[in-house]
């Protein structure tokens, strides 16, 4: 594991009083989400695979596996809130350069190509343990494709 990222872990499984591989694997999950499609591994041929890590932990209950889960997954869910809101911002903008378009007779073209990679980038995730969001969501969100 990279040295900021395991010091977090090392630090955070300390804090919380639980086993290190409780944040390691979510935090393996997070980085590897975060790099997402920008990156993929040629196998062979036309083989490639992007940066998708499947984790899960298992552990007795009381063992705090969810509050280890929020701290390894807290800055994801804030980065993909402020990216939602910069792209409802997009698409506001988007919608209003394009009813002023129609009222005007021309071509608005489509939505930025920054609004549509946001959209692209959001966390999907089915934790139905881990509660709210820090961001005041509930934890389940639609199963992204």
């Amino acid at each position: 594991m990279p040295e900021p990222v395991a010091e977090y872990v090392r630090q955070g499984a300390q804090a919380l009083g639980c086993d290190t591989a409780y944040l390691a694997l979510p935090a393996l999950s997070v980085v590897a989400s975060v790099i997402g499609n920008t990156r993929a591994i040629k196998l062979k041929g036309g083989w490639y695979e992007p940066s998708v890590v499947w984790s899960a932990v298992v552990g007795d209950s009381g063992t705090l596996k969810t509050p280890a889960y929020l701290k390894a997954v807290s800055y994801l869910f804030r980065l993909q809130k402020r990216l939602l809101e910069d792209h409802k911002e997009r698409m506001k903008a988007h919608q209003a350069a394009k009813k002023k378009a129609k009222e005007e007779d021309t071509e608005s073209g489509e939505p930025p190509e920054e609004a549509r990679v946001a959209a692209g980038h959001l966390l999907r995730h089915d934790d139905r343990e881990a509660g709210p969001d820090p961001g005041g969501q509930p934890a389940r969100a639609a199963r992204g494709p």
